[in-house]
């Protein structure tokens, strides 16, 4: 059997030595050159018209998946992998299965039996994005995601940093609520790994900023004073190491962390459903593994040599920057009022 390309090349090369098409003819005809009609020509004198089919057809590519590794991945993809993405699904057949397979390859074996991706690939909006830092440490976004991690129709939240030079994720950390506290164990999470970076990049949210629309504006005499202007406990913090803290007035600005919350929420429930994590405290032990192996796969190295990362600081100095501060006024008698009590 011939498919239509096959019986077209064999009717014009015999057309051609027939003397009907010249070879120039026949080469636009096939979209070959002049030189590869003649050597068809010359194959189909000498071993017939049937010589002129290529070497490999009907042969099976070196390369191709076997029976029972193929029939091992649709089992896979039926059964425990079920809903997974063709990414996503590569990458754990290879972490835990051993079977190092190309996308690609993947892909037209999945499609060949009717199994489609969950998340097909979506033609990106045209919009002029702000360009990555040059340097790693340079930027570090953060965000957090409230989602049913668990799928178990709870809510948590997973914190995370992010590397705007090499798409690194720096540090994730689950609680129930969005907090200072989780924020600044990502803190510790950086600085355990790299040391501090140059600046972050955050929403509007009060952890981070207070409202400049609402917060009380110094008087002359309070500056003079010596009263410091009041800021929320995160912001303090990283201005007494030194840190910058940028806002992002939309979440296209910070489109990169957006972006790895599309990937996370899609891959981490399944993830944690097929190892038996149910809960937040097993989930902040299995991140650091997976930390490093998605850095792995899907960090690059910055534009430019060299690193905006300080050095690294003892965590007993972090503790004390990150503990929550509280201003006082002692009293003649040295004393001071917290809480209702002196």
């Amino acid at each position: 059997m011939m498919n239509k390309d096959e019986a077209r090349r064999i009717t014009v090369i015999e057309q051609t030595l027939e003397g009907k098409f010249t070879n120039q003819q026949a080469a636009d005809l096939l979209q070959l050159s002049v030189r590869q009609i003649k050597r068809l020509k010359a194959k189909a004198r000498k071993a017939g018209i049937s010589a002129i089919f290529h070497g490999n057809r009907n042969r099976k590519p070196h390369n191709a998946v076997s029976e029972q590794i193929e029939k091992r991945i649709i089992d896979l993809a039926e059964g425990e992998l079920e809903g997974y993405n063709f990414l996503h699904m590569q990458e754990v057949l290879a972490e835990e299965h051993d079977l190092d397979i190309s996308y690609s390859s993947l892909s037209r074996l999945l499609k060949k039996h009717g199994i489609k991706s969950p998340k097909g690939k979506r033609r990106r909006k045209k919009h002029r994005p702000r360009e990555a830092k040059a340097y790693k440490g340079e930027l570090v976004q953060l965000d957090a995601s409230k989602y049913d991690w668990f799928s178990d129709g709870s809510y948590a939240h997973l914190h995370a940093a992010i590397d705007d030079a090499t798409n690194q994720v720096l540090g994730l950390y689950f609680t129930k609520e969005e907090t200072f506290e989780a924020y600044a164990e990502l803190v510790l999470q950086i600085n355990r790994e790299h040391g501090l970076p140059h600046a972050f990049y955050a929403d509007g949210r009060s952890i981070f900023f207070y409202d400049s629309r609402v917060k009380k504006k110094l008087s002359l005499e309070e500056e003079l004073a010596g009263i410091k202007e009041k800021k929320p406990q995160f912001a303090r913090a990283c201005q007494a190491l030194g840190i910058k803290l940028i806002q992002a007035h939309t979440p296209q600005a910070k489109g990169l962390v957006e972006r790895l919350w599309g990937s996370l929420q899609d891959r981490l429930p399944k993830d944690f459903f097929r190892l038996g994590i149910h809960n937040m405290e097993d989930a902040n032990k299995y991140l650091s593994g997976y930390i490093l192996e998605w850095n792995r796969i899907h960090s690059h190295t910055p534009q430019k040599k060299g690193s905006f990362f300080s050095p690294k600081l003892s965590e007993k100095i972090l503790h004390t920057h990150f503990a929550k501060h509280q201003y006082r006024i002692l009293s003649s008698g040295y004393t001071f009022s917290f809480e209702g009590q002196k």
